[in-house]
């Protein structure tokens, strides 16, 4: 296995996206948890985790486990998004940016990427909220 230390970035002016893309795609060494420092094994709880919910949001979305109910698969989706539209105090409020500030004395580089995050977190809840 080869450290990812070892990549050469080539010059992206000589490629175009897709030769570029594949080049990365097969350059680049795979990801493991050794790479990081970690125990071989640290990757099954992370797996078995995003397992859980996947399934689990599957189960959800598809209104229960049994389709002995006789109702329609939508059912569930349609419930869930009726509870969305009808309950608005499910979404996260909006990060209020006067409150931030006035509690902020220096203005350090952190700060400002915090008022930049904040910003685009606003502007991300509002977008959730209109797509749902």
């Amino acid at each position: 296995m080869k450290p990812a230390t070892l990549f050469k970035n080539p010059d992206p002016s000589k490629f175009e996206f897709e030769t570029y893309k594949k080049y990365i795609e097969e350059k680049l060494p795979i990801e493991s948890p050794q790479m990081f420092g970690l125990h071989p094994n640290a990757e099954i709880g992370y797996q078995t985790q995003m397992c859980e919910a996947l399934f689990s949001t599957i189960i959800e979305v598809q209104g229960g486990g049994g389709s002995s109910s006789g109702g329609k698969k939508d059912d569930g989706v349609m419930g869930i998004l009726k509870d969305y539209q009808t309950r608005q105090d499910k979404f996260a409020p909006d990060l209020n940016m006067l409150d931030i500030v006035n509690k902020i004395k220096d203005k350090t580089p952190y700060i400002v990427v915090a008022l930049q995050e904040c910003e685009r977190m606003n502007i991300l809840l509002g977008e959730i909220r209109k797509s749902l």
